[in-house]
């Protein structure tokens, strides 16, 4: 069994961090060989080096070295540190002698490599259990992070690592919230002190920002059972990421999210950099906020959070492509709730992507285009009120594509069927489509085979 650690990792961390190495890993394991710490150095191509391997131990002794001699080269580094309370000794591992601290020359100053960060994840998320319950993870990620880009901002990183206990913690993130969200009141998490170090020391690994920060968290939030209401699952953002890839827009071009929630698909749009301008709306104040968070942490600084009703909202341009995963309910309609919106007119009940159709479809370019989630019910209904909404369609878009997708889609939030309408909208009143793409996908595996085939058949239909 390891020995109780007798050094603080936290002392050992910041003596290594002095010496020029930005990142410093706990428990790294090779065959059978587990050491307290490995440092590394970054390559330019984010390859991580490692430099020394670190063993805390009580007191020096024989038994010490020679196991530090063994891990050395398991480990193929050049030094070797034997920390202990008295000291912190170190070792060329050439000639196991003692020598001077060494100084290292890193080319990068984080670990970058999306895998990388993955791994790091998933071992802070080990960490955490015990410490809180699990549905607050992700809110944990978000805030240190949060901290991270907060004070990065501030040229003042270095005191992430002056970070010791959860008043300092919560004194940094209410400052962080107070510049990033205008001083809102997200709940504040407390957490065990071990915790938190743990946290300050491996995510001290990791840049400031990063673009695969929104995603990783986005996972996590699915992962612990959010509601569903705020998440489109990882199946919407890849079918949406694999349609959007076939428009071919510019870099010029500017989306619109109506529905964002968490900001699934419109941070999965800008991070596979298939668009470069979006403004997402989200009506929910708290859930824009953390959507607010995550556009910072994932430096899309081209990412607008907008916390308002996006079919009340006054929009001062149009866009190159809409996209919707709306609200499955119906909702009564209603001209003083509404007004401007002329399906909501004389209607008993309709469903809530009708409204938004309507009012993205205004948003739009002649020839954007218009994405969105329907129920199946809405598509075939024999109801005179569904027809009104499909000749609406017709009169102002050309249908390009209708997707039906599995019934397990939007599990574990619903079971319900849903179609993907790809709508385009008229370059002019008399414009009329020849061909409508139409596929069945019988499970979400064939998503990106669909997305591709969308994207031959538009080439064809332009030939």
């Amino acid at each position: 069994m390891k020995e109780k650690m007798c050094v603080s990792p936290f002392e050992v961390a910041k003596h290594v961090r002095n010496t020029g190495l930005p990142v410093i890993q706990q428990e790294v394991k090779t065959g059978t060989r587990r050491a307290d710490f490995i440092g590394y150095t970054v390559e330019e191509n984010g390859s991580l080096i490692p430099q020394v391997v670190i063993e805390v131990k009580e007191a020096p002794s024989l038994d010490a070295q020679r196991q530090l001699m063994d891990y050395a080269e398991a480990f193929q580094t050049p030094y070797a540190l034997l920390a202990t309370p008295t000291g912190m000794i170190w070792f060329d591992t050439n000639t196991f002698l003692q020598t001077q601290k060494p100084s290292f020359q890193s080319q990068r100053a984080f670990m970058t490599e999306e895998q990388e960060i993955k791994n790091l994840f998933l071992e802070l998320l080990n960490d955490l259990r015990g410490g809180t319950t699990s549905d607050q993870y992700w809110k944990i990620f978000i805030y240190g992070l949060t901290i991270r880009a907060y004070l990065h901002e501030q040229s003042r990183l270095e005191e992430w690592f002056s970070i010791k206990n959860k008043d300092d913690f919560n004194l940094l993130l209410t400052s962080a919230l107070n510049h990033f969200t205008s001083g809102t009141s997200l709940s504040i998490i407390h957490l065990p002190e071990e915790t938190i170090l743990q946290m300050v020391l491996k995510l001290g690994n990791l840049p400031p920002t990063h673009s695969k920060y929104g995603l990783l968290i986005i996972d996590l939030i699915e992962r612990k059972g959010v509601a569903g209401e705020y998440m489109s699952p990882a199946a919407i953002r890849e079918l949406y990421t694999q349609l959007v890839k076939q428009l071919s827009l510019n870099s010029s071009s500017h989306a619109l999210d109506m529905t964002a929630g968490y900001g699934g698909v419109a941070l999965a749009l800008m991070e596979q950099n298939l668009i470069k301008q979006l403004d997402a709306y989200e009506l929910d104040n708290e859930t824009s906020y953390y959507l607010k968070l995550l556009s910072y942490i994932s430096d899309l600084n081209n990412l607008m959070v907008h916390p308002t009703d996006s079919l009340k909202a006054a929009y001062n341009q149009r866009y190159d492509l809409v996209v919707l995963d709306p609200p499955l309910a119906k909702v009564k309609g209603s001209t003083l709730e509404y007004p401007s919106l002329e399906l909501a007119k004389n209607r008993g009940q309709l469903f809530a992507a009708e409204l938004f159709i309507e009012r993205g479809l205004s948003l739009l370019k002649p020839g954007g285009h218009l994405i969105v989630l329907v129920p199946e019910g809405f598509m075939f209904s024999s109801a005179t009120s569904a027809q009104t909404t499909r000749d609406f369609i017709k009169q102002e878009s050309i249908i390009e594509g209708i997707i039906s997708l599995p019934s397990h889609t939007l599990k574990p939030y619903t079971s319900v069927k849903m179609n993907t309408l790809i709508l385009r909208k008229k370059s002019s009143s008399n414009e009329v489509g020849e061909e409508v793409f139409l596929a069945k996908c019988e499970k979400i595996e064939q998503f990106t085979e669909v997305g591709e085939a969308f994207g031959e058949w538009r080439r064809g239909a332009k030939e």
